[in-house]
């Protein structure tokens, strides 16, 4: 019999795993119109492993008129940096707006605000040294990790905070993505 720890973490697991391969639902965006030049984007999310990786990829880039002329994957980062940033505070500000009634999700929006940090430095070291680059998206996406095993342990199961939540861990995991490929 597996203990109670245990259980948590091949929980954790399992909805790590599960957020990772169908994110299509999560980019809320409109994609624009077939006929502008994405020609980076297009290439970089097409090497995505599953369809719905392609697809959020394509969607969630593609939504920010910058990627047009996006040059390098350290510009695509940039975007995917802004669209993350955007996406982890509404998920907190949602957090922080139930916290209210559901005191044990303070953990998690102190873990948000942990993603948000690491999440506006990735950019700014891609100047000194790339691969900081890479740890510090790796830095976000474990803290939104620490949010899910918070709100395991606190045995928190909205659905409307565990899909905003998953929605956000694809977002930071787009720049974990990118972030590799730079650095």
């Amino acid at each position: 019999m597996m203990s109670h720890k245990n259980q948590l973490l091949c929980v954790a697991i399992f909805l790590t795993f599960f957020s990772f391969n169908s994110p299509t639902t999560y980019a809320t965006k409109p994609a624009p119109k077939p006929n502008e030049s994405h020609t980076l984007v297009t290439e970089f999310c097409n090497k995505r492993s599953t369809i719905e990786g392609r697809e959020f990829c394509t969607r969630v880039l593609k939504s920010n008129p910058k990627s047009i002329s996006a040059k390098d994957d350290a510009s695509l980062l940039k975007i995917s940096v802004d669209l993350a940033i955007e996406n982890v505070l509404e998920t907190k500000e949602y957090m922080t707006t139930l916290s209210k009634t559901i005191p044990g999700l303070k953990e998690c929006i102190s873990a948000y605000d942990v993603s948000i940090g690491q999440l506006r430095i990735a950019p700014q070291e891609l100047e000194d040294d790339p691969s900081l680059a890479s740890y510090d998206a790796l830095m976000a996406h474990d803290e939104l990790i620490n949010c899910e095993k918070s709100l395991l342990t606190s045995k928190i199961t909205d659905d409307s905070i565990s899909s905003r939540h998953n929605i956000a861990k694809a977002y930071v995991q787009l720049c974990v993505d990118i972030a590799m490929t730079v650095g």
